[in-house]
């Protein structure tokens, strides 16, 4: 499935002639008890503080990030896409120090609602991918963002797959 940026869909929006979607810009402050959970005032301005950009707290982030393939529904309290080591210590330094529980996703297929919290969740989908293939496709590495769709199509080469897992 393809998607577009928001940039692009304003964009598209606008040459065909389509209003513009509501802004989002004010999210945090027309709703905020939708945005940092029923614990903690402040949890998004804080963790923006420490990790800047790569945390999303507005509302129809946080929305996006309320499912995964079970038919459960949880929305976080805020949500760190995570691009290296040093951002997992320090949500975890974070969450350790403010008794805040952390969930990592990746793909978010999991069937069963694993991918799901209302606290923080940490996406390591986006800068965690890749994979290798070692001793002739009898082992593979991979990454939490791989997916597996494409690890198959490289272990084709050796008459190899990995199966299915709906709650990994």
């Amino acid at each position: 499935m393809t998607t577009l940026s928001p940039k692009a869909l304003r964009h598209l929006r606008a040459g065909a002639g389509l209003a513009p979607l509501p802004s989002t810009e004010n999210a945090r402050s027309t709703y905020p008890d939708r945005v940092e959970g029923p614990a903690s005032p402040g949890l998004v301005d804080d963790l923006v503080a420490a990790l800047g950009e790569q945390v999303l707290g507005d509302v129809l982030d946080l929305a996006r990030y309320a499912a995964d393939a079970s038919p459960y529904r949880m929305v976080p309290s805020a949500v760190v896409v995570a691009r290296d080591l040093e951002a997992v210590v320090s949500v975890l330094a974070f969450a350790h120090q403010r008794r805040r529980s952390v969930v990592f996703r990746a793909a978010g297929t999991s069937l069963s609602g694993q991918a799901q919290t209302d606290d923080l969740l940490v996406d390591v989908r986006k800068h965690w991918g890749g994979f290798e293939i070692l001793e002739d496709g009898a082992v593979v590495r991979a990454r939490p963002g791989a997916i597996i769709g494409h690890v198959n199509a490289a272990l084709k080469k050796y008459q190899r797959v990995l199966g299915p897992d709906p709650a990994s």
